[in-house]
């Protein structure tokens, strides 16, 4: 993976899928082992304690119920293993070795067909390395929303930020100059936490929206067109007129095919309830919440094309454009990922996010309709779109039923910072710049009114 800064001084956070087929006479045992390890997530004793793996921002387990496609064949049922961590996968597996979850994820990966569970103690961390590599699979679209903060420094950062408001509290200060007060916090911090160091304030490549667009996609068609208008020029001017007709005929073709589309129904039955009723019955836990979401594509190779298109772009205006804390104007969101698998039949949607899922869906329609389109706008029963990007998500009440929908359950979820939101995370960030340097005296009352 490459970092669009620094190695030495940067820290991008990993994303790592592994997605492999479980065997059949075990399902029942995981699925008890994974509810085992979801009720002790926070516990350094349980059978798979993630506290324990440095480095860690969340992991989940989600098990994807066994399907018949559109030609078919049976998919068996698969387990998913997902995490978002500081490091690559050799130093995951290094970290996971280093604790004691090793035993863990050997009992259950040992439920997955091809997984070897004949080797022990030693050998097992590279039979855990082997399986995850042969089942790693490529991630779409990742989106970051705090992008280069490690979880030791988001850790100490607020640790920081809650010394700061303790001693503020404990001190009077009525008529000391706002720079004394800084000072003497700039002491206090030291003794406190004498080997912390503030970190580096690193800007990270920014590219605007239209900038991306521009680049990615205007002047790639602008430069094919330049080609075909200069073999018509020399060659053949019907080059051009074929051309012309075919990029027409495309264009409604995608018109057709979004005109005929099916929409998730109006009428919702009793079973529609019963799974809200089991999915909210796992949120609102804590100060954040996540997403498993899985849907099949619509039928046909078009489809297929424009899909991968669309989440190229969005993985551009990720890595670009929304690398300041916000996806679209969204501040709410950790980390998302859309993977295409099954053979790029089905769109698998993980996302850890702050509040309720109610508000989460709410600012996607309200603040990112038109992204949120696009993700979605070639798969089954999403509300009906225009050119890709147009309506769609902005039928919200569709758009919330078809979530829910095709929204399934999370196994085993983990967070490494359980009680902090992005915004928390961005202002501690924010707070830790400003220790130890000299500030004008405007500087001084925007760093203390983050306080």
């Amino acid at each position: 993976m490459n970092s669009l800064v620094d190695k030495n001084l940067f820290i991008d956070q990993y994303a790592l899928s592994v997605i492999a087929p479980i065997d059949e006479n075990k399902l029942a045992d995981l699925r008890v082992l994974l509810s085992k390890i979801q009720a002790n997530i926070d516990q350094n004793d349980s059978i798979l304690p993630f506290v324990n793996i440095e480095g860690l921002h969340f992991a989940r387990f989600v098990i994807l119920t066994s399907y018949t496609n559109k030609n078919g064949k049976v998919i068996p049922d698969q387990l998913v293993y997902s995490c978002n961590c500081d490091i690559g996968l050799d130093d995951h597996l290094k970290q996971i070795s280093l604790s004691n979850a090793l035993l863990g994820f050997y009992q259950i990966f040992s439920c997955c067909r091809e997984f070897d569970s004949s080797r022990r103690d030693g050998e097992s961390i590279e039979t855990i390395k082997e399986f995850m590599i042969r089942f790693k699979v490529d991630i779409n679209t990742f989106y970051r929303g705090h992008r280069g903060f490690a979880v030791k420094q988001i850790k100490d950062e607020d640790a920081i930020r809650s010394e700061i408001q303790k001693y503020l509290d404990k001190n009077i200060f009525d008529k000391t100059p706002l720079n004394q007060i800084k000072s003497n916090l700039d002491k206090h911090i030291l003794e406190m936490f004498p080997t912390w160091k503030p970190p580096i304030d690193i800007r990270l490549k920014y590219i605007s929206f239209g900038g991306v667009i521009f680049r990615y996609i205007a002047l790639p068609l602008l430069l094919f067109i330049i080609i075909v208008s200069f073999l018509s020029y020399f060659f053949s001017f019907w080059i051009l007129l074929i051309t012309l007709v075919n990029l027409l005929l495309i264009a409604l073709y995608l018109r057709f095919i979004e005109f005929n589309a099916d929409s998730i129904s109006d009428k919702i039955d009793s079973s529609f309830y019963d799974k809200i009723k089991d999915l909210t019955a796992s949120e609102d836990r804590i100060v954040q919440n996540q997403l498993t979401h899985l849907v099949d594509l619509r039928p046909g190779i078009f489809r297929k094309f424009l899909q991968k298109i669309a989440l190229w772009t969005l993985n551009k205006l990720a890595t670009y454009t929304f690398n300041k804390g916000r996806l679209g104007d969204i501040a709410t969101i950790h980390f998302a990922r859309w993977i295409m698998i099954d053979s790029d039949e089905r769109l698998l949607f993980f996302s850890n996010f702050d509040g309720s899922w109610e508000n989460y869906l709410g600012d996607f329609v309200d603040r990112a309709a038109l992204g949120l389109t696009l993700a979605w706008s070639n798969t089954n029963e999403f509300p009906k779109t225009k050119w890709l990007v147009m309506k769609g998500a902005e039928d919200e009440e569709r758009f919330k039923t078809w979530t829910r929908k095709y929204q399934i359950p999370t196994q085993v979820w983990f967070s490494g910072y359980r009680d902090l939101t992005v915004k928390n995370i961005l202002r501690n960030r924010s707070i830790a710049l400003g220790i130890y340097k000299s500030m004008s005296d405007q500087e001084l009352v925007e760093w203390f009114n983050l306080l």
